[in-house]
């Protein structure tokens, strides 16, 4: 319950932060200044700054530091409206060019702004994480919200991209195949 190396990479992360809510999921650590707005890191994906969320919840869950979750909640707060600000009406994410890296990508380049299913697992992820973080400080309104939000994109999520004939997600909108990375987050989440 007392490491610092794992209170120490959640703060490293919530320091790089960009003031509209990015955050850099792969930050060097020896930045002594946060990063500006329109600067996305050595990867540039907003699937990777939205693990902030999951990574704070299960560092929480192993360690019980809710001084540690306090101080980083703002951040938390923040990165959730940036990727709320960067969804469709029905919630999906709706990826841009400039942070368009993701897990699927072999190639790991920008490119790819279709709605994928894993990111939009991965967002409903958070939602849960950050209604339950905000449950447990006791911030009562950003647990209603969150958990309105998690509701609207799961229905989305099923609506979009399940496929019931055959039993699984699939990859986006351009790409109705098996979502290898999707199904596994499903699974795990």
């Amino acid at each position: 319950g007392n490491d610092p190396y794992m209170r120490g990479s959640v703060n490293i992360l919530g320091f790089n932060q960009t003031p509209s809510g990015y955050v850099h999921a792969c930050p060097y650590a020896e930045c002594s200044v946060p990063p500006s707005d329109g600067e996305y890191g050595p990867f540039q994906s907003d699937e990777f700054a939205a693990w902030f969320v999951p990574v704070l919840y299960d560092y929480y869950l192993y360690s019980g530091d809710a001084a540690t979750v306090r101080g980083l909640y703002p951040n938390v707060r923040k990165l959730m409206d940036y990727l709320f600000a960067h969804t469709a009406k029905d919630g999906t994410f709706v990826h841009r060019l400039e942070t368009s890296k993701h897990a699927c990508a072999c190639d790991l380049k920008l490119g790819d702004t279709s709605h994928r299913s894993y990111m939009d697992i991965l967002l409903w992820k958070c939602c849960r994480d950050a209604a339950a973080l905000a449950a447990d400080i006791g911030i009562a309104q950003d647990r209603e919200l969150f958990m309105g939000k998690a509701a609207m994109l799961e229905s989305a999520i099923r609506l979009h991209f399940w496929n019931g004939r055959e039993g699984f997600f699939m990859i986006s909108d351009r790409n109705r195949g098996f979502g290898f990375e999707a199904n596994a987050l499903a699974l795990a989440v």
